[in-house]
């Protein structure tokens, strides 16, 4: 099943001992792999808040993928999260197209505030869903979370949608032996 997969890829993510935060706070992070390697193994407890955007939010960790146990373990240190986080302002407007679990939606509504807006675009529908509680679980009723892709022209297409660890790959035009899930956007 999908579950069990994501659960062995999550188990196949090694600790990274050359991520920054080993060097910035050693003990947290040993703490946070250590209990990481508990929790993801209790099925209702891998899924997880954590604080996000330096603790301008949260965001749901799900410690059955990397990306989950990455947030979990290290957090995000992305330079181009942190670029678009500086070029907004509270009452701007920001779209993100391909939004995922929302890195750069969350991050960018915290910065534009009440005053502002974000249009975040996911078709993949299990992952919009999670964009979706992410965005509850912070309370940023000024963004709109849009269940469509991007694309040149108005229409609809197949579209396919990956998981676990791939889910951030869905395409238009995945590799064809990514496998997934074909839906009409």
């Amino acid at each position: 099943s999908d579950g069990d997969q994501e659960s062995r890829n999550a188990q196949r993510v090694q600790v990274k001992f050359s991520d920054r935060a080993w060097r910035a706070r050693p003990i947290r992070t040993a703490v946070r792999v250590a209990t990481s390697l508990l929790l993801r193994r209790l099925r209702w407890t891998a899924r997880v808040a954590v604080s996000y955007d330096g603790g301008r939010s949260r965001i749901v960790a799900d410690l059955r993928t990397a990306m989950g146990l990455r947030l979990f373990r290290y957090g995000v240190n992305d330079p181009d999260i942190t670029l678009a986080g500086a070029l907004l302002s509270p009452g701007d407007v920001f779209v993100d197209g391909g939004a995922n679990i929302g890195l750069f939606t969350l991050a960018a509504a915290a910065r534009v505030g009440p005053a502002g807006r974000v249009v975040a675009f996911e078709p993949a529908p299990a992952t919009a869903e999670v964009l979706r509680q992410n965005v509850r679980l912070n309370s940023f009723a000024w963004v709109r979370v849009e269940e469509a892709a991007l694309g040149r022209s108005a229409g609809s297409r197949e579209f396919t949608v990956l998981h676990g660890d791939a889910a951030g790959l869905s395409s238009f035009a995945p590799e064809r032996e990514a496998g997934g899930m074909r839906c009409a956007v």
